[in-house]
């Protein structure tokens, strides 16, 4: 490509002006979580799933010799990196263009969930690495529909609770609910309070589905930049100031550093804004209930992770749960949306 056609291009990317059609681009405001969905949305799910899934194994990689501070600092470079190198090919598509300009409010509403609703639940699950079970973790990680579910009953048109949905979410309590239990009756408070933050941290991550929704829809390309990138330059600021730089750090931590920022972060931000833009959070949240059993299994077989009966307890309640929450009486069709 021509430097002159780069430069366009990124142009769209810190303008956003161009608008998507909008049909394809403008939120509905009802009706999300009954429409049926096509294969590119199943598809990017389902690439959602191996990515978040695999975060927390290199998560517990990466902190076993570099701090949490810059593992959330440096994987938030790498996905800034990610991000500026796949814009401009997907402008040059026609993909993830804005609907609407980009102005204070809009840099305001992603930096806000790219610092309370992104940044700092990676920070929270980092710290909880170094001590839970990366399953566990992604167990916790899985309950975020629950989360996203009563939220979504009070701030948005469309996904009002029903009595199938409060079932579900009475479920995924309840596997909660069994993830903690070993350690609160065997009086291990440490361990509870790292799954209680790694639950709250989960409580955030469902903000932020809610939040990303509800902002303005300006380019895809941008809104993650400023996600991803707001991150960075504060987690860059806030280990400077209080931790070393990593210099005895292993290969094996780098090498898991790298991927986080370039899968979990990059690749999955790009494709969370855009599905939950497409098909809404009750929709992503399949994701979060699958990446679990992806997690699982990675943890088992290579990291050795033994399967308590209480997190495989938790999984089957959580998945239970949204079986039941989402259980359609009709066929989920794979053509194309209405």
């Amino acid at each position: 490509m021509r430097l002159d056609g780069l430069l366009a291009l990124w142009l769209d990317v810190f303008r956003g002006i161009h608008m998507e059609s909008q049909a394809n681009a403008v939120l509905p405001t009802a009706g999300v979580a009954h429409r049926t969905h096509g294969l590119t949305e199943w598809l990017v799910l389902a690439l959602l799933v191996v990515l978040w899934g695999s975060a927390f194994a290199a998560l517990r990689v990466s902190v076993e010799t570099i701090d949490s501070a810059w593992v959330v600092a440096l994987r938030s470079w790498a996905a800034v990196l990610v991000i500026s190198v796949a814009s401009p090919a997907m402008l040059a598509r026609g993909q993830g263009r804005g609907v609407e300009p980009c102005g204070g409010k809009a840099i305001g509403w992603f930096v806000l969930i790219g610092l309370a609703f992104t940044t700092l639940p990676v920070l929270v699950f980092a710290e909880a690495s170094k001590t839970e079970p990366s399953a566990a973790l992604a167990i916790c990680n899985g309950a975020s529909p629950v989360f996203t579910a009563l939220l979504a009953h009070r701030l948005l048109a469309g996904e009002r609770m029903s009595w199938r949905r409060g079932a579900g979410v009475a479920l995924g309590f309840c596997g909660l609910i069994v993830l903690v239990a070993p350690d609160l009756l065997a009086g291990q408070p440490l361990h509870t309070m790292a799954l209680t933050g790694a639950i709250g941290a989960t409580g955030l991550y469902a903000a932020g589905n809610i939040a990303t929704r509800m902002a303005p829809h300006i380019s895809m390309a941008l809104s993650s930049l400023i996600i991803t990138g707001s991150g960075a330059i504060v987690m860059t600021v806030v280990a400077l100031a209080t931790v070393p730089w990593p210099k005895d750090a292993s290969w094996s931590s780098w090498l898991a550093v790298i991927l986080l920022g370039a899968g979990p972060s990059g690749l999955a931000t790009l494709a969370y804004v855009w599905l939950i833009r497409k098909s809404g959070p009750m929709f992503v949240s399949f994701a979060t209930y699958l990446s679990p059993v992806w997690a699982m299994g990675i943890g088992v077989v290579f990291l050795q992770e033994r399967l308590e009966w209480s997190i495989a307890g938790a999984l089957v309640l959580i998945l239970a749960g949204v079986a039941v929450a989402h259980r359609r009486p009709r066929r989920i069709s794979f053509g194309s949306p209405p």
